[in-house]
C-alpha cells in the first residue's frame, strides 16, 4: 500500500525521522536496541544522518529563499529558526535538569558522571546559567548548540558556495582539519572535560557537504548516478568499518595485537570531533544508499514508513520529546532492569509518541496554511495548500 508521490525527497525526512528514532533509543543505558542500531556497525552513528539531512533541508529552504527574497530574507528566517532551536534547547535542558535531579537516587552517580549532569547536582545555579548560556552542555543536548550554529551559519555558506565554491569548500576543509588534528580550535565548557560534545568547527563540514548536496542535486536539478569503482570502494569502507567494530566490541576480551590500534581509532572517533573514520564511514553509507534507495522506490512512499516521514518532517520538536522520553526511560531501565520484551515495548511506546507528536504538528500546520490560503486567496480560486509548504530546515 503507497501514498500519493510528493514533489519533496522523502528520503530526506524518512532518514531524518529513522535517525530521531535511534537516537532516542541509544540514550536509555541498558537497552537491548542499542546492539542493532546503526552506530554498532561503524564509527559514525545517527548524529551524522541528523546533521547531514539538516544540511540538505537548509539548502532547500534558505536556497529559494535566498533566490527569491535575497540573503537578508534567507538570514532572518534562518535566525528565526535559532530562535526556535534556542526555546526547544531551553525546554529539553530545563526537562531533563528536573528529571536527573529528582531520581538521582535511581539513576546512580556513575549515569550522572557519564551524563555530565555532575555540575547540575553541585552547583545548579551555575549549571541553569551556564545552560541559559550556552556555556554548559550536558550529553543528549549537546547536539542543539551546534545545530544552531549551523543553520546560522547556512545561508551565508549558501551563497559561498553559489558565488566561489572552491573558496567555501576550501574554507570549510581547512576549519575541518584544524579542528580534527589539532585542539586549537574548542568550544569552552563548564563540563569536567573542558570541551563541548560536538565541536561545530568540526561537524560544520559535514553539514557544509550537505548544503553541497542539496545546491548540486536538488537546486541544480542533477540526478545521481552512481560510480562504480567509487561503489566498490565505498563498501569496501563500510566493511572495514564492521570488521573494526566487531573486533572493538567483541575481540577485546582476548588481548590480541589490534586491541591498542582499535582504541586509537575508537578515540579518534568520539563524539567531540566528526573525525576521519567517522566521516568516511558515513559518506560511504550515505553514496551506497543515495544509490540502491531511489526516491521513486515503493518503499520510500509506503505508508507503513509515514511515521518516519513526519518525524523527520518536525525534527526539533521529536528530538526535543526523545530526548525528554529517553530520559524517564532510563530511570525505568535502571529502577526495574527490564527483561528484552519490556525493553522492546518502551523503545516502541517512544516511537509512537514521537510519532504521535509528529502527526499533530503535520495537521496543525495543514490547518494553518489552509486558514491563511483562505484569507489570502480571492474566492473562487482554488490552491494547492500541497505547494504552498516549504520545506522544514
Amino acid at each position: 500500500m503507497t501514498v500519493a508521490k510528493s514533489t519533496r525527497d522523502l528520503r530526506i525526512d524518512l532518514f531524518r525521522g529513522l535517525a530521531l528514532y535511534m537516537i532516542f533509543s541509544d540514550h536509555i543505558n541498558l537497552n537491548i536496541v542499542r546492539l542493532f542500531t546503526y552506530h554498532r556497525f561503524g564509527f559514525s552513528d545517527a548524529s551524522e544522518i541528523f546533521i547531514f539531512l539538516s544540511g540538505i533541508s537548509c539548502s532547500l529552504l534558505y536556497g529559494k529563499i535566498l533566490s527569491r527574497e535575497g540573503f537578508a530574507a534567507a538570514q532572518r528566517r534562518a535566525a528565526y529558526r535559532v530562535l526556535q532551536i534556542y526555546v526547544g534547547y531551553v525546554a529539553v535542558v530545563l526537562a531533563s535538569f528536573a528529571v536527573t535531579a529528582a531520581f538521582r537516587n535511581v539513576l546512580g552517580w556513575d549515569y550522572i558522571t557519564e551524563n555530565e549532569f555532575a555540575l547540575l547536582m553541585q552547583a545548579p545555579g551555575r549549571a541553569l546559567l551556564g545552560a541559559l548560556g550556552l556555556y554548559y552542555t550536558p550529553q543528549y543536548v549537546d547536539i542543539l548548540p551546534v545545530y544552531m550554529a549551523l543553520v546560522a551559519a547556512a545561508p551565508l555558506v549558501i551563497y559561498g558556495l553559489r558565488r566561489h565554491i572552491a573558496v567555501t569548500a576550501a574554507m570549510s576543509t581547512a576549519l575541518w582539519a584544524v579542528a580534527t588534528f589539532s585542539s586549537h580550535l574548542e568550544v569552552p565548557n563548564l563540563v569536567p572535560s573542558g570541551v563541548s560534545g560536538y565541536n561545530p568547527f568540526s561537524w560544520q563540514f559535514l553539514f557544509c557537504i550537505g548544503l553541497g548536496v542539496g545546491e548540486h542535486c536538488y537546486a541544480g536539478g542533477r540526478s545521481f548516478r552512481p560510480v562504480g569503482w567509487v561503489n566498490a570502494v565505498c563498501w569496501l569502507v563500510v566493511a572495514a568499518n564492521l570488521l573494526a567494530r566487531v573486533l572493538y566490541d567483541f575481540g577485546r576480551f582476548h588481548e590480541p595485537w589490534h586491541v591498542e590500534f582499535l582504541d586509537a581509532v575508537h578515540e579518534a572517533s568520539g563524539g567531540q570531533i566528526e573525525g576521519f573514520f567517522r566521516l568516511t564511514h558515513f559518506l560511504a553509507v550515505a553514496y551506497l544508499v543515495a544509490g540502491l534507495v531511489r526516491p521513486q522506490a515503493a518503499a520510500v512512499q509506503s505508508v507503513w514508513l509515514r511515521p518516519l516521514v513526519w518525524c523527520g518532517q518536525h525534527s526539533l520538536e521529536v528530538f526535543c520529546l526523545g530526548v525528554l522520553l529517553s530520559e524517564f526511560g532510563c530511570v525505568y531501565f535502571h529502577a526495574v532492569q527490564p527483561a528484552p520484551i519490556h525493553q522492546l515495548a518502551v523503545n516502541f511506546a517512544g516511537w509512537t509518541a514521537m510519532s504521535a507528536l509528529a502527526l499533530y504538528m503535520g495537521v496543525r500546520r495543514k490547518r494553518r496554511v489552509a486558514a491563511s490560503t483562505a484569507a489570502t486567496v480571492p474566492a473562487g480560486v482554488q490552491v494547492d495548500a500541497g505547494h504552498r509548504r516549504s520545506a522544514v530546515a
